[in-house]
Parts: C-alpha cells; sequence; structure tokens
C-alpha cells in the first residue's frame, strides 16, 4: 500500500497524463473514495462476475450493491476462502 502522500502524487501524476495524451485509464482499487475522486464510468465486480455499472454518481448511490462487492456482508466469508489483494491505490 501506498502512504497518502505518495498515493495523491501517483493520482495527480495519472490526471495530467489523462489530460496531455488524451488517456482513457482503467483504474482497479478496493478503495472506493480514490475510485470516485478519479472515475467517471464505474465497473463493480463480485467473485468475476459484474455487480454494477454505471456513472460514477449513479454506481455510489446505490449503496447495497458497491458495499457487497467491497466488503460489506461478504468480507468474513473472502477471509475465509481467498487471499484479498489491493493495488493500494
Amino acid at each position: 500500500a501506498l502512504d497518502v502522500t505518495i498515493q495523491a502524487q501517483v493520482l495527480e501524476l495519472l490526471a495530467r497524463l489523462k489530460v496531455q495524451f488524451g488517456l482513457a485509464i482503467v483504474f482497479i482499487s478496493h478503495d472506493l473514495a480514490v475510485v470516485a475522486e478519479v472515475s467517471h464510468q464505474i465497473l463493480v465486480l463480485e467473485r468475476g462476475q459484474v455487480r454494477d455499472y454505471g456513472a460514477r454518481d449513479a454506481v455510489l448511490d446505490r449503496p447495497p450493491i458497491h458495499e457487497k462487492a467491497f466488503g460489506g456482508d461478504l468480507d468474513n466469508e473472502r477471509r475465509q476462502t481467498t487471499t484479498r489483494f489491493d493495488a493500494g491505490i
């Protein structure tokens, strides 16, 4: 995981590159705060299945869907059955 300062620098760099080169970026994270900050569209996966997709505000306004996918009720089950990896940004 990155500390907060390094994380902010990486996100700023990605934002500059996006504007400078007209890039589209696929950003993968378990950190909804960061996802909300950098995304226009969000696709939520749960166990390899698409659980939700749409504009950032529309997806984040449906907490029962994204809370489960990002740890809510399934958190204990996931810890028991899989090792959880996080990109840290």
